[in-house]
């Protein structure tokens, strides 16, 4: 371990610089990384919050800190890109979101899902939207509207009726 002086160590413990490939392969994502300074490091891996992924595009700013200072073991601690990421949220909201204006909002009072792409919902099962009580259930050729007893009732041209077929 380095054994310098304490403020040269500090100062280099920390780098900032732009991403320059990702390699997404590995167990662990490793970047090839150019930072401020002119370096340029390859192989380097970085660490990401456990259950969440993410491959940022080359051009991101990037955060790297050196572990115990030394050179020679690299590790990106955090990426980001100006100018995609969703702004003007409240205290304690949630966005996950991607550089085509895609993005999943936990906000105080909701959660929004907002795309200008299509939106798919898949599931070996089935997929159930409850509102109130309000029950709509897809399942393997049909959509269910309420639950028995009293399921829901739809105007048709015959009357109104619990029971509607379709071709899905």
């Amino acid at each position: 371990m380095h054994r310098g002086p304490l403020g040269p160590r500090v100062l280099n413990a920390f780098a900032r610089g732009t991403l320059v490939r990702t390699d997404d392969g590995p167990h662990m994502q490793e970047m090839q990384v150019r930072l401020l300074s002119g370096e340029r490091l390859s192989g380097v891996e970085r660490i990401e919050g456990y259950g969440l992924t993410t491959h940022p595009p080359a051009g991101s700013e990037l955060v790297v800190g050196f572990v115990g200072s030394e050179r020679s073991h690299p590790m990106v601690l955090g990426v980001g890109q100006r100018g995609v990421r969703p702004v003007g949220g409240a205290a304690g909201e949630v966005a996950l979101y991607d550089g085509q204006g895609q993005v999943i909002r936990l906000a105080a009072a909701r959660v929004e899902i907002l795309s200008p792409l299509p939106v798919t919902v898949q599931s070996e099962q089935s997929v159930l939207i409850d509102v109130k009580g309000t029950v709509f259930k897809v399942s393997d050729g049909r959509i269910d509207m309420g639950e028995a007893p009293a399921p829901l009732r739809m105007m048709t041209e015959a009357g109104p009726s619990n029971v509607i077929w379709g071709v899905i």
